[in-house]
């Protein structure tokens, strides 16, 4: 329980990064590491404990990292006009998903002992991906209505539209 606390204080460090390389950026790199390190756990040989122990707690912290910068970086996706809306909702669902999560875990194990590793990374590994979707707010006014936010989003639609095929 120690080294698990322990774990989410080098998380704290990922959010100085955010005004260097971007908030999407992190939240990529920490999603594919954490999914990474819980995707290796069940291919290790048994008796390997402290490595079991090290990857999950790296994936920990990674992931304490993401969450962090996702917070963050939600606030600047919505608009100000259903901002706080936003991020109450968003909020909602994962308190939801972490009072799921145990329930989870405790059926999964019954099926295969190491199925929760797999199905945790690979649910981190799709949220590393589908943020590559999500425009970076490094360096961009924040959107102050949905209206405001449509003509940014057709606007870059459009920008991708005349790129020159290669």
């Amino acid at each position: 329980m120690t080294l698990s606390g322990v774990m989410e204080a080098p998380a704290c460090l990922a959010f100085p990064l955010v005004n260097r390389v971007g908030r999407k950026a992190i939240i990529i790199c920490c999603s594919l590491f954490t999914g990474a390190c819980l995707l290796i756990t069940p291919f290790l040989p048994a008796g390997i404990d402290w490595l079991e122990v090290t990857l999950v707690m790296l994936g920990k912290m990674a992931v304490n990292a993401a969450f962090t910068v996702i917070i963050y970086f939600t606030t600047e996706l919505f608009p100000t006009e259903v901002r706080v809306r936003g991020l109450g909702t968003s909020l909602m669902v994962s308190r939801i998903a972490t009072m799921l999560a145990p329930i989870i875990v405790e059926y999964l194990v019954l099926v295969y002992s190491r199925l929760p590793s797999v199905v945790f990374g690979t649910a981190t590994l799709v949220t590393g991906l589908v943020t590559f979707n999500l425009p970076e707010t490094l360096g961009v006014a924040l959107s102050d209505t949905i209206s405001h936010l449509e003509k940014e989003h057709q606007q870059r639609v459009d920008d991708e539209l005349k790129k020159p095929e290669i």
